[in-house]
């Protein structure tokens, strides 16, 4: 189909752009689809995404694609977002629908489609989805959407990106409350089953497996999760247990100058990160579980537990030159 005055700008934005195969891939679908439209790609750098967009509406464009890095700022130049774009804070589609610019993310409504066409339903299942990155993200926000009964999101805890599978499973739980969410430290589900594989390769000759292999597999992996979760469940329990002796001693007045430490407790409790302090406060000072806190500030539990123990952590670092009275406490 020849360009005429009629035709319609389409097109791809972001840094760099030249190496896609967006506009080849767009203008084979125009031509067999008939559609009077061209897509071109346009090299735009993040700082310029807001005034691309304004040119091409300007221009009465059909829409665009963005890709890094301006996928959030081009977010914020919508006149309108769809639910899965609102949750996630970015998009990668701009449609113009008579002048009114809707920003979509199609990443997870893609993955939905492509799991349909095989033949898997994710309406009312259980999901575990590795990852947090911008993808992973979006997957997760369209899976919860999209119906799925449950999302466990596994993430490395040591990388920075693993604050954005909290933040996923916060919105999840306030926006789509009939969907269970959950994040966990991926490499803890690593160790458990390479322990478990290990085990097993070491003990092959006297092994007797009298179910099958996957079978027998699969129980492995869940008692020693369960032992993992006992694990955590004593060091809360051995916590729990230090914040009620210190509890006592500082109503025994005989111990050490209790206005003192009361007020150097309060600083070093002040000067603690906020997730770490506000979870300790909820636990300490409003006698909170994990659970309790976990599904407050919609994280795992086991992220609470990190957070607590960090918190004592650097307490005792604080506290160090108390030691001599609070060291029986401390470290328990």
């Amino acid at each position: 189909m020849e360009i005429s005055g009629h035709t319609r700008l389409l097109c791809l934005i972001g840094s760099p752009v030249a190496h896609s195969g967006s506009p080849a891939m767009h203008n084979y679908s125009f031509e067999k689809l008939g559609l009077d439209y061209r897509y071109l790609a346009f090299d735009i750098k993040e700082e310029d995404t807001k005034k691309a967009i304004e040119a091409l509406k300007m221009m009465n464009f059909r829409g665009c694609n963005i890709t890094m890095p301006g996928k959030t700022v081009a977010a914020s130049c919508c006149d309108e977002l769809s639910k899965a774009a609102q949750l996630t804070g970015a998009i990668n589609t701009i449609v113009n629908e008579d002048g009114k610019l809707v920003g979509h993310i199609t990443d997870g409504t893609g993955w939905i489609r492509n799991c349909l066409e095989h033949g898997f339903d994710i309406h009312g299942k259980k999901l575990i989805i590795a990852g947090t990155g911008g993808a992973g993200t979006a997957i997760q926000i369209a899976a919860a959407l999209g119906g799925a009964k449950k999302i466990v999101i596994l993430a490395r805890k040591s990388s920075p990106r693993f604050a954005n599978g909290e933040e996923t499973v916060r919105k999840i739980r306030e926006h789509v409350p009939e969907c269970q969410a959950e994040i966990f430290d991926l490499e803890d589900a690593e160790e458990i089953v390479e322990d478990s594989l290990l085990w097993i390769w070491e003990n092959r000759e006297t092994l007797v497996i009298e179910s099958s292999l996957s079978s027998y597999l699969f129980k492995m992996v869940y008692r020693r999760a369960l032992n993992k979760l006992a694990h955590i469940d004593a060091t809360q329990r051995a916590d729990t247990r230090f914040y009620e002796e210190m509890q006592e001693m500082l109503q025994d007045t005989d111990y050490y100058q209790m206005e003192e430490l009361t007020k150097r407790i309060e600083e070093a409790i002040a000067a603690l990160p906020e997730s770490y302090r506000e979870s300790f406060v909820m636990h300490r000072f409003r006698d909170m579980s994990y659970k309790e806190i976990a599904e407050t500030l919609g994280v795992s539990p086991k992220t609470i537990d990190y957070r607590i123990q960090q918190a004592l952590k650097q307490l005792r670092t604080d506290l160090k030159d108390y030691l001599p009275l609070l060291l029986p406490i401390l470290f328990p």
